[in-house]
């Protein structure tokens, strides 16, 4: 199954660009590996002299070399970020049986930028992606990606969107009601573990329900 398939997307959601870290990141590591099994062939015949565990060293060592070639390559493909028409979705994978996904809301975001860092990121196209959030010192930053002009762009062009703009609206005027969202949270602090986790899924219907209401009303006014 491919990764994208595993991505969860809600009603009226579709994937709009996919970044990826760049290929050449692998291209020492690849190196590194290839002259590690040059020089096991070549000490192959010494080994094979040296009975069963000359034919074992020859053997793990062909293993570690191929199966950490096999590891890059499956930790770069599986690392990646994607931008939707609603959020942005970073796919990070640690090891091969842990990764960590984090989602990023266009409302939150104040900026974008896009930076070529030397004469081979210009040549190859290759740079770092930031990120700029709301309320956070430190932006959210990808390095060394392909083509990270290109994904600024598309991430502005979301940014600007009317979907957005609505969004944002509605999250200004809830900020704007101080005194209901405060009481409100008193409640909630209050609630046991098992009631916030159901207000939660209530409360995130009824403002999904809300925020596609707006939506639409704006987009038949346009």
């Amino acid at each position: 199954m491919r990764l994208l398939d595993k991505i969860k997307l809600s009603e009226g959601e579709k994937i709009l660009h996919v970044v990826k870290h760049w290929f050449g990141l692998l291209l020492p590591h690849f190196i590194f590996c290839f002259l590690i099994i040059i020089f096991d062939f070549f000490l192959m015949y010494y080994l094979f002299l040296q009975g069963l565990w000359g034919v074992l060293a020859f053997i793990a060592i062909l293993v570690v070399a191929v199966g950490y070639t096999g590891r890059l390559i499956f930790l770069w493909k599986r690392n990646i970020m994607v931008l939707t028409n609603k959020r942005i979705i970073d796919w990070e994978q640690l090891g091969f049986f842990e990764q960590t996904i984090q989602e990023l809301s266009y409302v939150d975001i104040e900026n974008v930028e896009a930076k070529h860092k030397g004469l081979f990121g210009k040549m190859f196209k290759f740079g770092n992606l930031s990120f700029k959030i709301k309320n956070e010192e430190y932006p959210f930053v990808l390095y060394k990606v392909k083509f990270p002009v290109r994904a600024a762009e598309a991430a502005r062009k979301l940014l600007s969107s009317p979907t957005l703009s609505v969004g944002a609206a509605l999250v200004e005027k809830m900020n704007q009601q101080d005194e209901g969202v405060g009481a409100l949270l008193e409640q909630v602090k209050k609630m046991p573990l098992s009631d916030k986790k159901n207000f939660y899924k209530e409360f995130k219907k009824i403002l999904r329900a809300d925020l596609e209401a707006a939506i639409n009303k704006r987009l038949d006014e346009d």
